[in-house]
């Protein structure tokens, strides 16, 4: 269990600004970290811009108002930013249970209206965060959508680029650093469409198991519905973030195993703890993932325009109780800072993070809509001569000396087919350098 030992006033220190395409120190927030008291450990929030990120990590682990949270349309974080104070808490079980510094890092937020950031620099401040951090909190609201799962794995294989560049850069201490948890929160949840998700996947995975086992020779049991509890254990969350994340469900025996508690409201259940990993980059960055689904604050606008000014009694119970809850699930998996299980100084991490963010940078193109036109339709004229160049090739004529050579019917008089079948199908590939390698290999094509 974790325990607050005090929680003194903070205010938000910018930590990194904002350089369009990386992340740069600014003086007042590295001397924060490089002060900072060992043990320490961070917290993170990132996300989408707009959702509440500055206002919920305030609330779950400083101050509401530690952060400065927008009041219109636009982002209003820019950069990084940390508390200038930390949150001293006991983590830890037993006899190793201590008191450690808990810093709160907050993050500008992804796809901004009239955006001040870019791809690169999205992807570069995801790792950055990531590889300094205990827990990552990515916060987003419900609905949750295939765009939400496609943006987190994104970031998480950017990170996975950067450490495996700073690998092969000669900096193979970063693969010495404790993996962080993830901790995806979900705000604005409608709880009757979760519970409706997770009666839904509870089927299909009877209807998975019926299969496997022998029917009775009373004949084929009705399923019985199992009721649920007003909120979702982490048993089931940890199932539900399988889902999304598209990793196999759990078994009984693990998600039991994970809740750890009788009533699984305050186990340890997580996908990649117990049972199947979590998939792909998603892996190789977190150890734990969990999800955490968070009620609305509020139903009045005036109220939900400046949440951090907001006192628990003005906001919905349930979204308090969800604010504690998931500062419980940060706590239990908060560990100060190391490498190779040594303990590392503020002063440390400060030179690591300087010398990391400059030699691990990842470049990420910028989408360009004339571009992507482009490549549509140099991705279409392949097909065709992909498509022309199999009829030619399943009924080939007969050679005939002197004779010219025939083309694909439907290339125009004069047209030119000099591409093997090798070429044809590297162009067909669907990636982003198409015409790129089209220069390159000083291909020509006439159609």
């Amino acid at each position: 269990a974790a325990g607050d030992e005090r929680r003194e006033p903070t205010r938000g220190v910018q930590l990194f600004r904002n350089t369009r395409t990386h992340l740069e120190f600014t003086p007042e927030g590295a001397a924060i970290l490089r002060n900072a008291p060992r043990p320490f450990c961070i917290v993170s929030v990132v996300g989408p811009t707009r959702t509440g990120k500055s206002a919920l990590i305030g609330r779950c682990f400083a101050q509401p108002a530690s952060f400065d949270v927008g009041g219109d349309l636009f982002s209003k974080t820019s950069g990084v930013w940390i508390s200038d104070t930390p949150t001293m808490m006991e983590v830890g079980e037993g006899e190793g249970k201590r008191a450690v510094a808990v810093y709160v890092v907050d993050t500008e937020g992804f796809h901004g209206v009239l955006q001040r950031t870019t791809q690169s620099f999205e992807a570069n401040m995801f790792a950055v965060v990531c590889l300094m951090s205990s827990v990552v909190i990515y916060n987003s609201r419900a609905p949750l959508d295939a765009r939400d799962v496609e943006r987190l794995r994104t970031f998480a294989t950017a990170t996975a680029i950067v450490r495996d560049e700073l690998c092969a850069r000669g900096m193979g201490e970063v693969e010495q650093l404790r993996k962080p948890s993830l901790v995806w929160a979900v705000q604005n949840m409608n709880f009757k469409l979760l519970d409706a998700a997770l009666a839904r996947l509870d089927a299909e995975r009877s209807l998975a198991e019926s299969a496997e086992e022998p029917v009775a020779s009373g004949g084929e049991a009705a399923p019985t519905k199992k009721p649920r509890a007003d909120s979702p254990s982490n048993a089931d969350l940890a199932k539900l973030a399988k889902a999304l994340l598209r990793a196999p469900p759990l078994t009984d025996a693990a998600a039991a195993e994970q809740a750890g508690s009788a009533d699984g409201q305050e186990g340890e259940a997580e996908a990649g703890e117990a049972g199947e990993q979590p998939v792909d980059a998603i892996a190789q960055i977190f150890g734990h993932v969990q999800l955490h689904p968070l009620h609305a604050p509020h139903h009045d606008d005036e109220v939900l325009a400046d949440l951090s000014l907001a006192e628990d009694s003005q906001l919905s119970p349930a979204y308090v109780r969800d604010t504690a809850q998931l500062r419980r699930k940060c706590a239990r998996r908060l560990a100060a800072v190391s490498m190779g299980g040594t303990e590392l100084s503020g002063e440390a991490l400060y030179w690591h993070l300087e010398r990391w963010q400059l030699e691990g940078r990842v470049d990420v193109p910028e989408p360009n809509v004339a571009a992507a036109i482009v490549e549509a339709k140099l991705r279409r004229a392949c097909a065709v001569l992909v498509h022309g160049y199999a009829d030619m090739a399943a009924s080939p004529p007969a050679p005939v000396e002197g004779a010219e050579r025939e083309v694909a019917p439907h290339l125009a008089k004069g047209a030119h087919l000099e591409l093997d079948v090798a070429t044809l199908a590297l162009l067909a590939e669907p990636r982003e350098a198409l015409a790129g390698r089209l220069v390159q290999k000083k291909k020509k094509i006439i159609c």
